[in-house]
């Protein structure tokens, strides 16, 4: 895949290095993340494919941090390799 990436022009900048694991909870998947350089993170995504269910796993999404005793002040709207990146240009 990286080849043909190359060949029609793309240039790799940076890479990120991390171990995941995944599960799914009805229609959220929990992504548990280990990344090299910046820690662990817990990465939920919500896929629903009934409309009128929306809100309601929206919800759940947004309770869980609290239940595992986290706040939304821990959160991060970012990319691991964005956040990569911004740390590397912070030690430039």
């Amino acid at each position: 895949m990286e080849e043909i990436l190359v060949v029609i022009g793309f240039l790799s900048i940076a890479g990120a290095k991390k171990i995941r694991s995944n599960q799914k909870h009805k229609e959220m998947d929990d992504c548990l993340d280990r990344v090299e350089g910046l820690g662990d993170f817990l990465e939920l995504r919500v896929i629903v494919r009934e409309v009128k269910l929306r809100e309601q796993y929206l919800e759940e999404k947004s309770s869980l941090p609290k239940k595992i005793g986290l706040s939304m002040e821990q959160t991060v709207r970012r990319t691991s390799l964005g956040m990569l990146i911004n740390q590397k240009r912070s030690y430039l």
